[in-house]
């Protein structure tokens, strides 16, 4: 896919999140940030996204989602050794 097309998109939809509570929805979009990065070999940037995900994924009660973001958040650190 287009990947600038991509990164406009997050973009957009990181700025929406300032007008929602839902801390599932706010965790999923820095997710799908953080393999955005990854897939360019930006791993600090990656690894940053990953970890906002996993603090909002931790806020919002939902463990399951939580333990992909730590092994997000693993992954990036082994890239960026």
């Amino acid at each position: 896919g287009d990947i600038s097309t991509a990164f406009c998109a997050i973009h957009e939809s990181e700025k929406s999140l300032a007008s929602t509570t839902n801390n599932r929805l706010k965790g999923l979009v820095y997710s799908q940030k953080g393999d955005i990065y990854n897939s360019q070999c930006l791993f600090v940037d990656a690894l940053l996204a990953y970890q906002v995900s996993y603090s909002y994924f931790t806020k919002a009660q939902l463990p399951y989602h939580a333990a992909y973001a730590q092994y997000d958040i693993a992954a990036m650190y082994s890239h960026s050794r």
